[in-house]
């Protein structure tokens, strides 16, 4: 458990989350729903050495730190560290400790090894040679020094640039994200260029905005599937996935400017705190009631509940029939989009 009171004074290299955490025995056994845990088959074990890691866990550790310095334990978020992560842990989801620095209570939080981090763990366990780590220490490091020599260059600009190439007549509609897989790389082949999209849950988007970084768009989010609302919100993957994600907001300017001719204007950062995260799984809940009771109208369209940030909208190719054909496959043309007003506050 993370001790808000005691962690202000403490220093990584005398830590007890470094201490009990140096050298751990992992057991890697296969999960199976239904199945008496006794029965779980061990595929394999290691020892891991922190150690390998120590830069980017110290890094997490003094972030976390400085939350609970600044009286900020209760905006804590996982998608503000990469490897290190300060989980909810209570009983009772309306349980709230105090902390130092500040009258506002804060959920209890323990220490933990976020779930993608253990995930590249096990896959680059076999791995009989390591990439040489790079000194970047967050996916923003990465992404922020890969972006920055063109800030103020437009979209045209920048690509004509990197790829040697012209563009003539039409300029594609794709071209933030043909700019980005030139600027940081594909996404297939960000983690072979640093470990840290391994282990990491992360998602970059290129945004437009105005001078003032409000969205000319909502967020979107990947396509809606129906066989992914089984779980309650606590056990879903998409709780998950909004616990843990760092979103890298690759941002152009020009709210008038067609596309292709906004200019970089710099990347914004967003995580979401424990509101946030209950906000998101009134959404969620109202998508599996839908579901359950197969009736759309049970949907979370926009202003479904005061201070929606999760809604849901058509996505797909123009002229689908997105809402009455919801049921027909178990992957619709719907997905979670975020509410502009929501993201502006988030990133201000």
């Amino acid at each position: 458990m993370i001790d808000y009171h005691s962690i202000i004074n403490e220093e990584f290299e005398f830590s007890r989350v470094l201490m009990k955490n140096r050298k751990i025995l992992i057991i890697w056994y296969e999960y199976e729903r239904g199945v008496d845990p006794g029965d779980f088959v061990i595929w394999n074990y290691q020892l891991y050495d922190m150690s390998q890691d120590m830069d980017i866990i110290e890094n997490d550790f003094y972030i976390i730190r400085e939350k609970a310095i600044n009286g900020d334990a209760h905006l804590l978020s996982e998608g503000d560290t990469s490897y290190l992560g300060a989980a909810t842990k209570a009983s009772d989801g309306s349980v709230r400790v105090s902390q130092p620095n500040s009258e506002k209570l804060a959920r209890p939080r323990a220490f933990s090894l976020k779930n993608s981090y253990m995930r590249g763990i096990l896959r680059s366990y076999d791995e009989e040679i390591r990439e040489k780590e790079a000194s970047y220490k967050t996916v923003i490091d990465y992404v922020m020094d890969h972006i920055e020599p063109y800030i103020g260059l437009t979209q045209i600009e920048i690509y004509e640039k990197l790829s040697g190439k012209r563009i003539k007549g039409n300029v594609p509609k794709q071209i933030g994200k043909m700019v980005s897989d030139l600027l940081i790389g594909k996404d297939n082949e960000l983690e072979q260029k640093h470990d840290l999209f391994k282990k990491t849950t992360y998602n970059i988007k290129n945004v437009p905005v105005d001078e003032n970084y409000n969205l000319v768009e909502r967020l979107s989010f990947r396509n809606i599937v129906q066989s992914e609302f089984k779980e309650p919100w606590d056990e879903s993957n998409w709780k998950r996935y909004f616990e843990e994600v760092t979103i890298l907001l690759i941002c152009y300017e020009g709210r008038y400017k067609k596309n292709g001719y906004r200019k970089l204007k710099g990347l914004k950062k967003l995580t979401f705190i424990a509101d946030d995260i209950d906000n998101f799984g009134e959404s969620y809940n109202m998508v599996q009631q839908a579901i359950k009771e197969k009736d759309i109208q049970l949907l979370p369209y926009p202003k479904s509940f005061p201070n929606q940030a999760l809604e849901i909208a058509p996505k797909g190719v123009r002229g689908d029939d997105a809402y009455n054909t919801f049921f027909d496959n178990d992957r619709t043309k719907v997905c979670f989009m975020m509410d502009k007003d929501f993201v502006r506050r988030k990133i201000d």
